[in-house]
């Protein structure tokens, strides 16, 4: 058990660069890396599938599902829970795709509790449709997304990866990077190459690198 009056833990690693902190002021977890999950891979006993949480500037909450038209509509009922946690009053926003076959679509009325769609002249009866319902989590309105620095927040190293491609080159097609540059109907190289406003954006931020940085004491560890 971790604990204290300013913050319960606070995590570095020094090659890497990364840091974090665990149950501080109205987070959870606050530091410079990805929030991942791991599992096993399925068809390959010596690998494991890594996924990253999406991130974004709210704290948002989602609710998603499928429905079709009844005699042009559907009031769809959402997630019991969604409304307990979500703000009412702002930021709700729907998004909706037909599955099947051509047809618009259109958000009647949106609440935390309830989804009104009603479709166009070239839609079915009865008509199928994913649809995805995003939120803001109630209290978190307020957040700061720009902050004063209390320490360093670089990039963390992306050393391991590198190393980890270089010895199993068959990894590079699993990555980002190589998924972008197919559906462009390039290679990962010339991607890369091309990328012009994201290394100059990456070294305003920088990467963090062990031979000329260091991890630094947190002002309020001190």
């Amino acid at each position: 058990m971790a604990y204290g009056d300013s913050l319960g833990g606070y995590f570095s690693d020094t090659n890497g660069g990364s840091w974090a902190i665990v149950g501080g002021s109205t987070n959870k977890i606050y530091g410079t890396g990805s929030v991942n999950f791991v599992q096993n891979h399925p068809k390959e006993q010596d690998k494991v599938i890594v996924y990253a949480v999406p991130e974004g500037d709210e704290v948002a909450t989602y609710t998603r599902g499928s429905a079709k038209l009844v005699d042009g509509e559907a009031r769809i009922p959402l997630g019991e829970t969604f409304k307990w946690v979500t703000n009412p009053d702002i930021g709700l926003t729907a998004h909706l795709t037909p599955v099947g076959e051509a047809c618009v679509l259109y958000v009647a009325e949106t609440s935390t509790s309830e989804l009104l769609v009603k479709g166009g002249t070239s839609c079915s009866q009865g008509a199928r449709f994913n649809y995805i319902v995003y939120g803001l989590r109630i209290g978190f309105e307020d957040t700061t997304v720009v902050q004063k620095k209390t320490q360093e927040a670089r990039i963390p190293s992306m050393a391991d990866h590198r190393k980890a491609i270089a010895e199993h080159p068959e990894l590079a097609q699993y990555t980002a990077l190589s998924r972008y540059a197919a559906m462009q109907g390039s290679s990962r190289e010339a991607v890369r190459r091309n990328m012009n406003a994201a290394a100059a954006l990456l070294w305003s931020i920088e990467e963090f690198d062990p031979a000329a940085h260091k991890i630094e004491t947190l002002e309020i560890m001190k």
